[in-house]
């Protein structure tokens, strides 16, 4: 990372996922990005630069470039703080891609939420807008038109113990215009007045974090499910030698983008026994459940399966879903090779369901890679252009 500024805390460490095509190169692939090795912070009232350039590593796995920010260009003048983000690739249409701007706008790290004062999104594309799709009917718009920008602030409610729990507080954007999309470049504008009121005072440069989404969606499919009898016992364990032969439905595959096949759903099988569900999800692609840190893109795929108790077998229980990701273990579920195998707990009385499966493909890219950057925010940034 080049950094045209100051940079503060942080380590960058994170976890990811890979897929066989991705395997590091010989001798491991890089690790996290380094801390600031112990530079000395700039004191309070020391000027900051109003426009930085920030070069961001690249992913050494090529199925991640769809999501890999290049470059990204901070600079507060005319009235706005421009943000503009590259990406290695050019945005598609199947893949929606989500901006988060985080801006401490008093310096001071111990109000908002996590040191943010300011919460600032844009958004292009659908996340669930396939690559194959037909044309939109007409009066539908296109995957490529939906832009959106919305904003939030920090929030405090009490808590039943009597704690004062901080949280942010959502507007549906107005003072932030929707997002511009060049190719790989997307850029948007936070007017400075939304920062002064919010604790840009007499500091003249906050601190900015950035990071970029990007999320293609597998829709869901379902099956209708009575346990009829006490069912099999079947081993948790991300095999499926004991899945033969149990209902099941089967997904078109090839529909979502070829960099996340992992996630593209090929079939959902059922079983059960006295006091679970079992569920199978097959996938389209190897990658799912391998942990790899490639110190750059950091991938939070999951697969999530729901229980829905269908009037028709009673109903002694609610609705339950159980997720497994890179970032969402969980004690009923366990990833395998081009499966997701599940063992959700249900009311032995509660004999009728509908199973859903759904999985997305989430690749978070931060910039900087550790900590925050300090932007100067000098009185004349605020006059218009």
């Amino acid at each position: 990372l080049v950094v045209a500024g100051a940079v503060v805390g942080g380590d960058g460490r994170r976890a990811g996922r890979a897929s066989a095509a991705d395997a590091p190169p010989a001798g491991g692939g890089p690790g996290p990005a380094p801390g600031p090795g112990g530079a000395p912070a700039l004191p309070p009232n020391a000027p900051r630069p109003s426009r930085l350039e920030l070069d961001d590593s690249h992913s050494p796995r090529p199925r991640r470039a769809l999501h890999d920010v290049e470059r990204v260009v901070l600079e507060a003048g005319g009235g706005v703080l421009a943000v503009e983000v590259r990406f290695r690739r050019p945005l598609l249409e199947g893949v929606y891609t989500c901006v988060h701007l985080y801006v401490d706008c008093d310096a001071d790290a111990a109000t908002g939420v996590e040191g943010a004062d300011l919460w600032v999104r844009a958004s292009y594309g659908s996340r669930y807008q396939r690559t194959n799709a037909p044309s939109p009917r007409p009066g539908v718009p296109a995957a490529a038109t939906l832009r959106r920008a919305s904003w939030s602030q920090p929030h405090e409610q009490a808590a039943r113990d009597g704690k004062l729990r901080r949280s942010w507080l959502h507007d549906e954007g107005g003072q932030v215009d929707p997002p511009t999309v060049d190719g790989a470049t997307l850029a948007f504008g936070v007017p400075l007045t939304l920062l002064a009121d919010r604790g840009l005072r007499y500091n003249r440069w906050v601190r900015v974090r950035l990071q970029a989404e990007g999320t293609c969606s597998e829709h869901p499919i379902a099956l209708e499910y009575v346990c009829t009898d006490e069912g099999t016992v079947l081993d948790l364990d991300g095999r499926d030698d004991e899945w033969s032969g149990q209902p099941s439905v089967a997904d078109a595959t090839g529909e979502l983008h070829v960099d996340v096949e992992e996630v593209d759903l090929a079939s959902l099988a059922v079983d059960h026994d006295v006091d679970h569900v079992h569920a199978l999800v097959r996938l389209a692609g190897p990658g799912f459940g391998r942990a790899y840190d490639d110190g750059d893109v950091e991938d939070r795929d999951e697969v999530t399966v729901a229980l829905e108790p269908l009037d028709t077998g009673g109903r002694y229980m609610e609705y339950v879903e159980r997720t497994v990701g890179t970032r969402r273990r969980s004690p009923h579920g366990i990833a395998g090779d081009r499966i997701v195998e599940f063992s959700v707990p249900r009311a032995p009385q509660q004999s009728a369901f509908r199973v859903v499966a759904w999985a997305d493909a989430i690749r978070v890219d931060k910039v900087p890679e550790w900590g925050a950057v300090e932007l100067g925010v000098p009185p004349e940034a605020f006059k218009p252009r």
